[in-house]
């Protein structure tokens, strides 16, 4: 089969007409680049688009986001969720300032040194920050991979992209469908993106799928897949965590009584396990009976 005929081109065509016009495309400079990869981490794009451009506005440089309080940073931050990547963010922002001068290293080993940096992360930065061709698996290109090549097996993200290397290669010598000046993997990168948001959710509408003739049981291949059960999000830690650290966004201090009180449907012991996390984490500070942003 010419995968390049019947997958490659035809996605990428498709994504040249479809594609997002999101703002982080926009540009190749990598502290932006790493901010919209670690806000996009967990939360929709659509709510990502407005707090990004704020983001930035308070915080437009390396130097700013290091040199900020960690409570300014986890303020604003609010309406993410998730609110360590905050402080992930700015530890790497610190780490770049002394380590690299604020440059960012174009080494995956390096990336992947700085603190909160992934082998995704770095792959997305080597990708769209840099134009270096290397393959990605975010949630979408995991999807899409898997599912069209290996439907019958389950690889780790290291062996999975390993077995996608063949197609990785034709990818490059891929003919030039774009005026840009990026690579073909750059934005194959993107368009799998795109591909997954449109296509690989559930209820999606196939008949305008670039490769709906690739397989016999298309689209069975591409639907999604059976949920595994989870807990409710109202019952998890993560919930009354992100309940006390938005108080504290509104508030200057908390007593350890006010958060009790939010937190009263759970055991004492799971709410002093809740409020030793979040010192932990460097989320909160614990002074005296009172609570406190970093």
């Amino acid at each position: 089969m010419d995968r390049k005929k019947t997958i490659i081109i035809p996605v990428l065509q498709w994504y040249s007409q479809n594609k997002r016009n999101l703002p982080w495309r926009r540009t190749v400079s990598p502290y932006r680049i790493l901010v919209s990869e670690v806000m996009l981490q967990q939360t929709q794009v659509d709510r990502v688009i407005s707090k990004y451009r704020n983001f930035l506005r308070q915080f437009p440089s390396i130097k700013k986001l290091a040199t900020a309080s960690a409570g300014d940073v986890i303020i604003a931050w609010q309406g993410l969720g998730y609110n360590r990547r905050a402080l992930y963010l700015q530890k790497t922002a610190t780490a770049l300032r002394k380590e690299y001068g604020g440059r960012f290293p174009q080494d995956m080993a390096l990336l992947k040194q700085l603190p909160g940096v992934g082998d995704y992360t770095a792959r997305a930065l080597l990708s769209f920050a840099f134009d270096k061709p290397v393959a990605m698996l975010d949630t979408n290109h995991r999807k899409f991979y898997s599912r069209l090549f290996h439907q019958d097996a389950i690889f780790s993200d290291r062996n999975l992209l390993e077995k996608t290397q063949e197609l990785v290669e034709e990818i490059l010598v891929t003919p030039t469908l774009f005026c840009d000046g990026k690579s073909m993997m750059y934005h194959w990168n993107q368009a799998l993106m795109d591909f997954g948001a449109h296509f690989l959710v559930r209820g999606a509408d196939f008949s305008k799928c670039p490769i709906r003739d690739f397989n016999e049981h298309f689209p069975e291949i591409l639907g999604e897949k059976k949920k595994k059960n989870t807990i409710p999000f109202r019952q998890t830690d993560r919930y009354y965590r992100g309940r006390i650290v938005e108080l504290l966004r509104k508030k200057k201090s908390m007593k350890t009584k006010d958060i009790a009180q939010i937190c009263a449907d759970i055991p004492k012991s799971r709410q002093q396990h809740i409020i030793q996390g979040l010192v932990r984490d460097g989320l909160i500070k614990k002074v005296g009976y009172s609570m406190l942003l970093p």
